[in-house]
């Protein structure tokens, strides 16, 4: 199997590439410069290439539940002092506020079985 463009291969083996074209002159996306290792060394590229496109064929498994983007009103000094909070939690104020609207569904739903 013959490699012929950096984005066949997994992500640990592009950046390994992105690391070495500081040292090399030659075009990222012509990887026939990466078949000179041992055999055993261009059987595993091989290897993780094969599995790579058998992943693609398959589709990627979800990580996070599937969310849609939507568009919200907030007092700019509420924005103003999630922004702060989230600076002080070191995480993003979206993601402050995705974990707050959650906390206050699962309270709510708490609430409706104690009834």
């Amino acid at each position: 199997m013959a490699i012929k463009r950096k984005e066949d291969l997994p992500p640990e083996l592009q950046a390994e590439i992105d690391r070495d074209e500081s040292e090399d002159d030659a075009d990222p996306k012509d990887l026939s410069r990466w078949r000179r290792g041992s055999a055993a060394e261009n059987a595993k590229v091989d290897r993780l290439l094969a599995e790579l496109r058998q992943k693609r064929k398959a589709g990627r498994p979800r990580v996070n539940p599937p969310s849609k983007p939507i568009s919200i009103n907030l007092p700019l000094e509420l924005l103003a002092q999630v922004k702060a909070i989230a600076e002080e939690r070191d995480v993003g104020y979206q993601s402050l506020i995705k974990e707050a609207v959650s906390q206050f569904v699962d309270e709510v739903r708490a609430a409706k079985r104690k009834r």
